[in-house]
């Protein structure tokens, strides 16, 4: 298929499931929730390249603009430094008060990494079933 049947495939899809999506060119930029953002790239007539990025002020990168696995590594570095920062503090003040505050980020973290993961694969999946 070329690319201009491709985007009018993928165009009429998200429009009739009422996405939020803005088109240039060569590129539709589609709007999820909670600043999740997938890039379909039509500028290669044999391949289409689908990235996502979280926009900033989001639950898991939120002053960064970043992919979903440049967050992974983000929250990684970062739960390693809190973790480092629970051992030198564990002695000091209420450790049954912080070990909950460590466990609750942990899998706060853990819930939205999943919601964001599952949103831009299942639309991945989608755009990648049309187009085949």
């Amino acid at each position: 298929m070329t690319k201009i049947m491709n985007k009018g495939i993928i165009t009429d899809y998200l429009r009739k499931f009422d996405y939020d999506f803005t088109e240039n060119e060569n590129q539709i930029i589609v709007k999820q929730d909670f600043n999740l953002k997938i890039y379909i790239d039509l500028s290669d007539d044999g391949k289409i390249k689908i990235n996502d990025k979280l926009d900033s002020l989001n639950f898991l990168s939120w002053p960064f603009s970043m992919s979903i696995k440049g967050t992974m590594t983000y929250n990684f570095i970062s739960s390693f430094i809190v973790f480092v920062l629970f051992l030198a503090l564990r002695n000091s003040i209420n450790n049954y008060i912080l070990t909950l505050v460590v466990i609750f980020s942990a899998f706060w973290n853990l819930y939205w990494l999943i919601y964001y993961l599952n949103k831009s694969d299942s639309l991945k999946k989608e755009i990648k079933n049309l187009t085949k």
